[in-house]
C-alpha cells in the first residue's frame, strides 16, 4: 500500500488513497516480549483521557521507554490494569491471527475505523473518547454515556469514511495494551484495556542499500541496474540507474542518488513508502523543469533514510 501525494511546487501534501490492503504483519515494529506499562490518572492526559508510559522496552523498535497519548479502549467501568506489570503490545494494523492471548477477540474491533478516528479528531478529549467507544463497538450496552454533538459527528465521519483506512507515513497507529481482552458487558472482566498512539514514520532504504550487488535481488521486477535514468523518469541524464546511485557529491548528483532510491522504494511491495512511483517520476520531472534539485532531494532523502525492512 502506497500513500498518494501531489507535488505543488516544492510542497507535498498527503492524500490517503488506495487503502484497504491487508498486511500479514503490522505497520509497526513492536517488541515480541511484554513491556512494563503505567497508566496516568483518568482524564489527566496531556492530550487524551490518560497518559500511558512504557518501560523496559528493548532498543530497535518503533516504541521506546516514554509517555504516549492514551485512551480507554472499552467502557467497562473497570480499573486500568495494574501499573508497572508486563503486558503484550498489539499493533492494530497487524493480522488478527497474530493477536496474543487473552486478546484474540480484538479481531471484533473495526481497527480501520478506530485508526481513521484517531487521525481525524475534531473535538475535545472527552468528545474523542466518547466517539472511540462507539466506533470500536466497546461502549457499555447497559450504561451508555450521553453523546456530545462533536462525538456524534466524529462517529458519523468514521463510519462513512473509515472502512479500509490504513495509516500511512505521518499518521498515528493505535497500539493496544493487552490486559484481559474485550469484556464489555460480560462477567468476569478484570481490567480496562487501553490503547496509545504511535507516530508512523514509514519505511525507506538508502541509495547505499540499493547500489550494493548483494541487494540487487531486492530490486522490484520492473527495474534493473542497467535501465536508463532518462527512460525510466522521462527526464534527466542518459545514465543507468546504478550509475545514478553511485554518483558522489551534492547538487544534482545527490538528487540523482535519492531519486533513484525513491523510485525503487516506491515500487517495492515490501516497503511502506510515502510516495507512489508516478509521484516520484512527477517530482523528478518537476525538479528538472524548475531546477528544484535541493528541495526535492531533501524530500526523497527524508523518506529514504527511514528504517529499511529488506534483507
Amino acid at each position: 500500500m502506497k500513500r498518494q501525494l501531489t507535488v505543488l511546487g516544492a510542497v507535498v501534501a498527503t492524500l490517503a488513497l488506495g487503502v484497504g490492503v491487508a498486511f500479514a504483519m503490522g505497520l509497526l515494529n513492536l517488541p515480541l516480549i511484554p513491556v512494563a506499562v503505567t497508566h496516568g490518572p483518568w482524564l489527566g492526559g496531556a492530550a487524551s483521557t490518560l497518559d500511558i508510559t512504557l518501560g523496559s522496552v528493548p532498543p530497535g523498535f518503533d516504541v521506546s521507554d516514554g509517555t504516549y497519548v492514551g485512551w480507554c479502549l472499552e467502557d467497562n467501568f473497570l480499573d486500568d490494569p495494574p501499573d508497572g506489570e508486563l503486558y503484550p503490545l498489539v499493533d492494530s494494523t497487524d493480522d488478527p491471527a497474530n493477536f496474543p492471548t487473552p486478546c484474540e477477540n480484538y479481531d471484533q474491533i473495526p481497527w480501520d475505523r478506530v485508526n481513521y478516528l484517531l487521525n481525524n479528531k475534531d473535538g475535545n478529549v472527552w468528545d474523542v473518547q466518547l466517539a472511540l467507544w462507539v466506533v470500536a463497538g466497546t461502549a457499555h450496552p447497559l450504561h451508555p454515556r450521553p453523546m456530545t454533538q462533536a462525538a456524534l459527528d466524529m462517529v458519523e465521519d468514521a463510519e462513512t469514511n473509515g472502512d479500509g483506512f490504513l495509516p500511512g507515513p505521518g499518521d498515528v497507529v493505535a497500539v493496544a495494551v493487552c490486559a484481559d481482552g474485550i469484556d464489555v458487558g460480560l462477567p468476569g472482566g478484570l481490567w480496562q484495556d487501553t490503547i496509545f498512539e504511535v507516530f508512523f514514520d514509514g519505511d525507506g532504504c538508502t541509495p547505499g542499500y540499493w547500489k550494493q550487488p548483494q541487494h540487487f535481488d531486492s530490486w522490484p521486477a520492473a527495474y534493473a541496474p542497467g535501465h536508463y535514468f532518462d527512460a525510466v523518469f522521462g527526464d534527466g541524464p542518459h545514465i543507468t540507474l546504478l550509475q545514478a546511485l553511485k554518483r558522489n557529491g551534492g547538487g544534482e548528483n545527490a538528487f540523482l542518488r535519492h531519486a533513484t532510491a525513491a523510485l525503487l522504494n516506491a515500487a517495492s511491495p515490501e516497503v511502506i513508502y510515502p510516495y507512489s512511483e508516478a509521484e516520484v517520476r512527477g517530482m523528478v520531472q518537476f525538479a528538472y523543469s524548475n531546477g528544484a534539485f535541493e528541495d526535492t532531494k531533501n524530500l526523497f532523502a527524508a523518506a529514504n533514510e527511514d528504517w529499511c525492512p529488506l534483507n
